[in-house]
């Protein structure tokens, strides 16, 4: 079994020694300081650009994510702990600000972030959350935004979903 899918069934460690719940358990700053751990919660099928010790996603372990209610439960947890860190909430079936954290601050290196969420969530299988998420940002995201980023929030959803 990988290193990746032992880590998200909570039975192994990322690349620093983390485990999943340890993760989910981090202070919001924390989470928005570790460049590291969003490439765990949401790994992707490419290797990343910053960072040689970041989890990539395989053919077979994507059908798995897919498959294991485990994985999706748990990629869910991730989804959710990590939009509360940009202030925002998943709720009937839509994203709400619950906090201002000023996501929209230009630029940010959170776009890059909610692109990588769109992309992982929508090849693991969550498309009503990464539709809702990318509605929401097509809606309040500041020009400068839609500008840089809105581009590859929909390539995210519409490779995958």
């Amino acid at each position: 079994m990988s290193q990746l899918i032992e880590f998200y069934r909570d039975e192994g460690r990322d690349s620093e020694g983390r485990t999943l719940e340890e993760i989910w358990n981090m202070s919001d700053d924390e989470l928005m300081h570790r460049d590291d751990v969003i490439q765990w919660l949401f790994p992707l099928d490419k290797e990343s650009a910053f960072n040689p010790d970041a989890p990539l996603l395989t053919p077979d372990e994507i059908v798995l994510f897919r498959q294991s209610p485990l994985l999706q439960e748990n990629t869910l947890i991730s989804f959710h702990r990590f939009i509360a860190v940009l202030g925002l909430s998943f709720e009937d079936g839509f994203i709400q600000e619950i906090k201002n954290v000023g996501l929209w601050t230009s630029p940010s290196s959170n776009w890059l972030r909610i692109t990588r969420i769109l992309r992982c969530c929508s090849m693991l299988g969550h498309e009503p959350e990464t539709r809702a998420l990318l509605s929401y940002c097509e809606a309040k995201a500041t020009p400068a935004a839609i500008e840089m980023s809105l581009p590859f929030w929909k390539q995210a959803i519409r490779t995958f979903g």
